[in-house]
């Protein structure tokens, strides 16, 4: 079924009384993106405007706004389902005439032979006629919006630290106006580490460290230890009975190597300052980052004995796995919001090429050469690395490969930023979990989501 509006755009109608044969529609999934034109509602301080764009396609809001000499970004979701309400659609079809707003065509557009755009409803696309938007050219600017996305380069992977720094300071270079480049700690901004970090840290490495003197350390900070107490009196956690005391939290309830990467996932947190800014739409850091660190937990405790790793390792590695996003933004904050706001435009395309594209590295790499130059065990720093590698198999490839299998699991759930991807089934193998046992993990934590929103209010 197409809607009237929909056959109206198309330049067909409906005659009174009539059956007459709606054009060739299809599935979404059976529809090459190279054919797809997508619609694209952006906004600024003057207004909003659509953008019909090939779904193969990368859009560039710089380009945009040195066309358009506007500052347009990608509107909020609630902007265009109120759109989609009033005409009573499902998805917003890239056709002529389908709503009042200004228009920006692509010229790809222009020179496709075949197109199919959103019918409306359904995930259903529809043959639109190759000249649907011939006739009306005057109403809409045309120019080159966007880039092929396999333009794009893929991410440099697959380098075990030290990290090339010769990558980092080309990107240094391009956004900075710096003419002599020092080393690049001097050249970067780098947030320090804590003192209550680098104590953590300290205890961490010594093999005689006691349950009394970590919690000396995490009662020295009040926040810190306000948190400790309020996740071991979590129900999550297993939690009986309040827990009234950083020992009593190590010793009843969380033990001591659980507490310990814990009390380091929480202070390295608090080592930079959560951005404000974040692309429309998208996971809070602290959701993602607690929700993976549980699921993260409850999957090595899925796998075999004699390759399950350390499940307070496995925990913080999911804990500091988003690491990036804060490193990212605190290094390169006058372009962060650049990043952002071509996230929200190209939501189907994964974040790393974005990221890689427009600063010359990703995230991953900037919070793993920083984990890495503070000193972190390796199986987490490795994690960070590798984590969206499938096939890395390399050392410490377990810490890595349930960083994979948790983000990916936990899109299916609403929770971070990139396209849903079929699990891998090497990857299952390497770690020793059948599929049904990895989905039954996911669906006994979002059972107790309202356990973990809870501890995520304690931590706002």
């Amino acid at each position: 079924m197409i809607s009237e509006q929909v056959l109206n755009a198309l330049g067909l109608a409906r005659a009174s009384g009539s059956d007459l044969s709606t054009p060739q529609t299809r599935a979404r999934s059976e529809v090459d993106a190279r054919q797809v034109v997508r619609a694209l509602v952006l906004e600024d301080d003057i207004g909003r405007v659509l953008l019909y764009a090939g779904a193969d396609r990368f859009v560039d809001l710089q380009r945009i706004q040195a066309v358009t000499s506007r500052n347009l970004r990608g509107a909020p979701p609630e902007v265009t389902r109120e759109l989609l309400a009033d005409m009573r659609l499902e998805s917003l079809p890239a056709l002529p005439r389908i709503s009042g707003l200004p228009l920006l065509i692509d010229s790809e557009v222009l020179e496709k032979t075949e197109i199919y755009v959103d019918a409306g409803f359904a995930d259903q696309m529809v043959l639109a006629p190759r000249n649907c938007y011939h006739t009306h050219l005057h109403e809409a600017l045309i120019d080159t919006y966007s880039t092929p996305i396999d333009d794009l380069p893929e991410p440099a992977g697959g380098l075990p630290p030290p990290f090339d720094e010769t990558r980092l300071l080309a990107a240094t270079r391009k956004f900075t106006e710096l003419r002599v480049q020092q080393r690049l700690e001097d050249t970067l901004s780098i947030p320090p580490l804590s003192h209550t970090a680098r104590a953590i840290m300290q205890l961490q490495a010594d093999p005689t460290a006691s349950t009394a003197e970590l919690a000396q350390i995490v009662e020295a900070d009040a926040s810190l230890a306000a948190q400790v107490v309020g996740w071991a009196s979590s129900p999550f956690y297993g939690a009986k009975y309040p827990v009234k005391s950083v020992q009593e939290a190590i010793i009843r309830v969380l033990g001591f190597d659980l507490v310990m990467n814990l009390a380091l996932g929480l202070s390295l947190t608090e080592s930079i300052e959560t951005p404000q800014d974040q692309p429309v739409g998208f996971c809070r850091y602290l959701g993602q980052s607690l929700y993976t660190a549980a699921l993260t937990g409850a999957l090595a405790g899925a796998m075999p004995r004699t390759l399950r790793p350390m499940h307070g390792t496995a925990y913080l590695a999911g804990l500091l796995h988003n690491y990036g996003h804060l490193v990212l933004a605190h290094v390169f904050a006058p372009h962060f919001s650049l990043v952002c706001r071509h996230l929200e435009v190209n939501p189907d395309l994964g974040r790393a090429r974005i990221e890689n594209h427009l600063l010359q590295m990703t995230r991953e790499e900037m919070a793993a050469w920083l984990l890495d130059m503070w000193h972190l065990p390796s199986e987490v720093t490795l994690a960070v690395h590798h984590q969206n590698d499938p096939e890395y198999a390399g050392e410490h490839h377990a810490f890595a490969n349930l960083l994979w299998l948790s983000t990916r699991l936990l899109r299916h759930r609403g929770f971070g930023d990139a396209p849903l991807e079929p699990i891998d089934e090497a990857l299952l193998d390497r770690l020793g979990i059948d599929a049904p046992t990895a989905w039954a993990a996911l669906d006994t934590l979002m059972e107790q989501r309202d356990q973990l929103d809870e501890i995520l209010r304690q931590l706002d």
